[in-house]
Order: C-alpha cells, then sequence, then structure tokens
C-alpha cells in the first residue's frame, strides 16, 4: 500500500544546503517515519549522499528563498501527516513517540513542538528563547508555510495541540557558524524589507540597541545561561541594526 493511503502515515520534510555537519544526527531521529523527502539546495559537499544513504529521496532545487523550499518539500510529500524539521535539529525519544501518538489519535490538524535551544555546545536552560513552540506535524493539504525568504512558519486554520517532548536545536556550534548564518539571514531580511518597501531608520535602530540587549539579556532572563547568554544577547541585539542597515545601504 502506497504510504499517504494510511491515515497515520508521516511524511517527514528537510531542506539542507551544505549540511554535512548535521544531517546524519537529525536523519538518525526520524528513521521512524514512513518517507523522508530532503530538498537540497545545490549542496557541494556530501550533504546529498548522506542524505540517500538514510534512505531519503533527494531533488535538488535553487534557493529561492526558505519559505519557497519548505513548501517545495511539502508539495513533494505522499504520506497522510507531514513532519517538518530543519537539518540542525532532533527530535527526541518522547517526541517521536508523541507524533506517532497523534497521528494514529489525532485530535487537530496541527501540532506544537518545544524546541531546546543549544548555543555553542550548551544547552540554554534559562530564559526566554531558550524554548520556543513552534507547529511542525501538518496533515498534509491543510497548511502551507509563508513565503517569506527567512523566518518562514506554517501557516494553519483553527488552533494547533502541542505535541510531548522535546526537540533539540543545534544551530550554532562556533562563533564563526553565527556570524555566518547571521550575515545570510540578515541579508535576507534586508531584501524583504526593500521588496515589501519597509523604511527604518538606520540611526534609530542603532540607539534602540540598549534596548534590545537589555530586553535579551534581563528581561528575557538570558543572564542565567551565563557567558553563553550575554553573547547570545550581544549578537542578537545586533541583529535589527544590520538588517535595517543592509536594507538601505546594500544593491
Amino acid at each position: 500500500m502506497f504510504a499517504g493511503m494510511d491515515p497515520a502515515s508521516i511524511s517527514v520534510v528537510i531542506i539542507t544546503r551544505n549540511e554535512s555537519a548535521n544531517i546524519d544526527r537529525c536523519l538518525q531521529s526520524v528513521a521512524w517515519a514512513d518517507e523522508i523527502v530532503v530538498v537540497d539546495s545545490e549542496s557541494t559537499d556530501d550533504t546529498v549522499e548522506r542524505c540517500k544513504g538514510h534512505g531519503a529521496r533527494v531533488v535538488s532545487r535553487p534557493f529561492t528563498g526558505f519559505g519557497a523550499q519548505k513548501n517545495a518539500a511539502l508539495d513533494l510529500a505522499g504520506c497522510t501527516w507531514v513532519f517538518s524539521i530543519d537539518a540542525d535539529e532532533v527530535v527526541s525519544e518522547e517526541l517521536a513517540r508523541s507524533i506517532r501518538h497523534a497521528v494514529e489519535h489525532p485530535t487537530a490538524d496541527a501540532y506544537q513542538v518545544r524546541r531546546r535551544f543549544f548555543f555553542l555546545g550548551k544547552r540554554l536552560g534559562h530564559g526566554r528563547g531558550s524554548v520556543d513552540t513552534i507547529v511542525r506535524l501538518v496533515r498534509r493539504g491543510t497548511a502551507r508555510f509563508s513565503d517569506a525568504l527567512v523566518h518562514e512558519g506554517f501557516e494553519i486554520r483553527g488552533v494547533p495541540a502541542v505535541l510531548d517532548g522535546e526537540m533539540e536545536h543545534y544551530s550554532y556550534d562556533t562563533i564563526n557558524q553565527v556570524l555566518e548564518k547571521f550575515n545570510r539571514y540578515t541579508s535576507l531580511a534586508a531584501v524583504e524589507m526593500r521588496a515589501n518597501n519597509r523604511r527604518r531608520s538606520v540611526v534609530g535602530t542603532l540607539l534602540a540597541w540598549p534596548v534590545y540587549f537589555l530586553k535579551f539579556y534581563l528581561l528575557h532572563g538570558q543572564w542565567m545561561n551565563g557567558l553563553h547568554g550575554l553573547v547570545w544577547s550581544v549578537l542578537s541585539s545586533w541583529y535589527p541594526f544590520v538588517k535595517v542597515a543592509k536594507a538601505r545601504l546594500d544593491r
């Protein structure tokens, strides 16, 4: 029987580009899926070979934005349910059991996942941003990703349920990775700002930097994560300024 005929079947969808350092850990954590679909953005490392080694179906597609890439993966999914995961994320055993139970006994068309943030090798245990809740499991045909170039998310109807367990997010292992992603994400955000004709003052955003930092570090409680929380707050608080500066000056 084709997997999509089973009302409890699950497709896992992933987008990748040069994720050799992360993809094995990610795919091992979703080996329980009925199918794994990978949309790869022309990787130059061995990401594609590693994905195929885990039995994934891999389709190459030039990168046109995170939302577009994830919708392309969504369109390729053949199962009744779709679980979206990023290459730097890992599904815990408890979450995997919760996903399976949810599709076998559904109470909603969409489910949220609690995601724990790891930063420079440390599990952040305190403060806002250390854990977020995000929709990742949907009944196929009931949701699409936004078309955002960056910071995309599922657009759903109705109220999502929440799954038990956590997903681990290993977004940054080194400061160099932080700066590389920072540069890429702020560039995409700047393109989106110009496309939507959103203008903000570079000077005004710079003057607001202390407010952003104090919000992240003190109000949101990142100070409780020690040096890692301090570094995360400094880098995160610079994001709005760099994004706005690029939107105004880069062409």
